[in-house]
């Protein structure tokens, strides 16, 4: 029998099962955007109220979410005014936080070029990494030929690509300039095919701004967003995992999320609030095959009840 046909509905488990379902995990890491609220902010109904439930049940609920483009303190803001008590900045985790802990894991001196959003410049600069001006006053063709071929000091050792909707050529082509240096390593964030807006509504993600620096440079990417193990070495170290089996991850995206937690060791559960469908499910590769699923986190509220 394939194993997606084996996939369990929280709303189908018997008393038994329901029981046996949460005892088997301490810790719930959860996806944001299309599992908590939709991207533009608005947040999926009871899904607050059952990850406070959660807590009060004793479970250690963290973020685990691909987007950057929101500073930590807009992370924490929105959590607690949806209604979790006592977030704190450090129980989120985002591709730019990962970038911050690889560097100063290997390299903490060093100078980066930040293809990021102002809130991962922000970031970066808070933890004391230096950064080169993304922009410096290359805005025409002269001005980027000249760039081009005079850029010279500072040297950098990281280029950092993340989603940041104001990017343009001309970044990526002084990225590409940085890369020329053997010592240059490219760090990637997150890596979501498609950007899910609403319901049956996705635009690209930015895959192709990748390829774009990966082909051009010729450098072997080292990836810091979901699905990376990387990322799952800073979850495992910075929450003290030892046992992954007793984490459950939750999650919209298949490729993405349940993709990340199962080579991770976690348990997972596909919600349908999000990027992906209960037809992709079932057509899922077993690479992305969830333990689990539910038509948002709300249904845990009748886990819970019982």
């Amino acid at each position: 029998m394939s194993s997606n046909n084996n996939i369990k509905n929280l709303r189908q488990l018997t008393t038994e099962e329901r029981k046996e379902f949460l005892n088997s995990f301490d810790f719930v890491f959860c996806d944001c955007d299309g599992v908590v609220w939709v991207i533009t902010g608005a947040p999926i109904p009871r899904v607050f109220e059952t990850l406070q439930c959660l807590k009060d049940n004793g479970k250690i609920v963290k973020f685990v979410s691909n987007n950057s483009v929101r500073s930590d303190a807009e992370y924490k803001e929105k959590i607690s005014k949806y209604g979790i008590a006592n977030v704190e900045e450090d129980d989120i985790i985002h591709p730019v936080k990962s970038m911050i802990w690889y560097i100063k894991r290997n390299n903490p001196s060093a100078v980066v070029f930040p293809l990021l959003p102002k809130a991962g410049i922000d970031l970066l600069q808070k933890h004391g990494i230096k950064t080169v001006n993304m922009d410096n006053d290359v805005s025409t063709c002269a001005s980027l030929a000249s760039f081009v071929l005079k850029h010279g000091p500072p040297k950098v050792d990281y280029v950092l690509a993340d989603l940041n909707p104001s990017w343009g050529y001309i970044h990526l082509v002084k990225g590409l300039e940085y890369l020329k240096d053997s010592q240059c390593q490219l760090l990637l964030g997150a890596m979501d095919p498609v950007i899910p807006l609403a319901v049956e509504h996705n635009i690209p993600g930015y895959l192709d701004f990748y390829n774009f620096l990966t082909k051009h440079s010729n450098k072997q990417p080292i990836i810091l967003g979901k699905p990376s193990l990387l990322l799952a070495d800073i979850i495992k170290e910075r929450f003290n995992i030892t046992d992954p089996k007793r984490c459950l991850f939750v999650g919209d995206s298949l490729e993405m999320d349940i993709n990340f937690g199962k080579s991770v060791g976690f348990q997972t559960l596909f919600v349908l609030s999000g990027a992906n469908t209960k037809e992709d499910m079932l057509n899922a590769p077993e690479c992305n095959t969830p333990d689990y699923y539910a038509d948002s986190v709300g249904d845990f509220m009748d886990l819970l009840g019982d």
